[in-house]
């Protein structure tokens, strides 16, 4: 009932009543794993209850991205940690407000077939990244670390650029390994290749402080009902695309039309898109945006290590605990039992 009264509301009032808001996300297309973030909050109607009216924006980077939200252009940006918290060390007036994962999604894999099968093996064997000054080659080298190898003797990483050829390059094998993310490894196996993933080593639990929510100092302290009704228009919407998967991809596309698959029937397209969803909502925090803060010491201590921070600070330097518990607060049963709106 409450639910409905609410889009009630919503309808008496005309559009202007909600407040425009602009997000944005350092990459410039919105794939379907981004769905709890970007596009299911606004189609289910969860940032219109807190009387927000979102736009989203991609931009060519987490650099870009981040200096919009520090000259205020945006309200939030949905990017790597590492790039926000060397601002943070250099004075930028931000903080972390959530963060989306629970482990890291940036670990390696080989080809199904390769002889590769420990992280012990990857000693002197390529291993491809997006670049070598990217974070890939940092969470690479404390994996490595973390499994006894020396990650600036024992590791040869080439940067590869993104798209197409870092597979090509694996397939002809010039690599003999990747070091990516997750989402790309099953945008490649939708295409029918099969990888071995290392993705089941404590590391990438010790080192999960890597992607999340930044917004301005000055909006947690003067405007916190607008954080919070971001943040909890995205928490709702994480659990709401979690009971309803094949739906939030419909809506993803819906809003996003061009990110839907091309040349792809669409039961194969819907099928492959519903599992990249999937594995990305596994990896969400829960409740949405925690950290404890011995996550953000650990991913601090390596980025400084490897090159990634030129100086380290306290954890709530960088992330705030202040909104996550306000953020979840609602029926999240109530909010999985909703109906795909008409």
């Amino acid at each position: 009932m409450k639910r409905l009264i609410a889009l009630f509301c919503l309808a008496a009032f005309p559009a202007h009543a909600l407040q425009p808001v602009t997000i944005n996300y350092g990459v410039s297309q919105f794939i379907v794993s981004t769905a709890a973030v970007f596009s299911i909050p606004k189609a289910m109607g969860f940032w219109q209850e807190e009387g927000l009216d979102v736009t989203a924006q991609g931009a060519d980077g987490a650099g870009p991205a981040l200096q919009q939200l520090i000259a205020g252009r945006v309200s939030m940006t949905l990017t790597g940690l590492p790039s926000a918290m060397e601002l943070i060390n250099k004075g930028a007036p931000i903080k972390i407000a959530a963060s989306a994962y629970a482990d890291n999604v940036f670990y390696p894999v080989v080809l199904e077939e390769s002889p590769i099968r420990t992280i012990q093996d990857f000693k002197d064997k390529t291993i491809g990244v997006t670049a070598l000054a990217s974070t890939n080659t940092i969470w690479m080298k404390a994996i490595a670390k973390a499994y006894g190898l020396n990650p600036d003797r024992d590791l040869k990483l080439v940067g590869v650029g993104s798209g197409a050829a870092p597979l090509q390059a694996l397939r002809s094998g010039r690599l003999d390994a990747l070091q990516l993310f997750e989402a790309e490894y099953d945008a490649d196996e939708g295409q029918g290749v099969k990888f071995r993933r290392f993705n089941d080593m404590p590391v990438l639990k010790d080192l999960s402080f890597v992607q999340g929510l930044m917004v301005n100092q000055a909006d947690i302290a003067a405007n916190p009902k607008l954080v919070l009704g971001l943040l909890r228009g995205i928490a709702k919407a994480a659990v709401w695309a979690g009971a309803h998967p094949e739906d939030a991809v419909r809506l993803h596309w819906k809003i996003f039309p061009l990110t839907k698959p091309q040349g792809q029937d669409e039961v194969t397209a819907l099928a492959h898109a519903t599992l990249v969803l999937k594995h990305q909502l596994a990896h969400y925090t829960r409740p949405f945006g925690a950290a404890e803060p011995a996550r953000v010491i650990a991913t601090r201590d390596a980025l400084f290590e490897f090159g990634g921070l030129t100086k380290k600070l306290e954890a709530d330097d960088y992330y705030t605990t202040a909104l996550v518990a306000q953020a979840n607060a609602f029926d999240a049963a109530a909010i999985a039992a909703l109906p795909v709106p008409k």
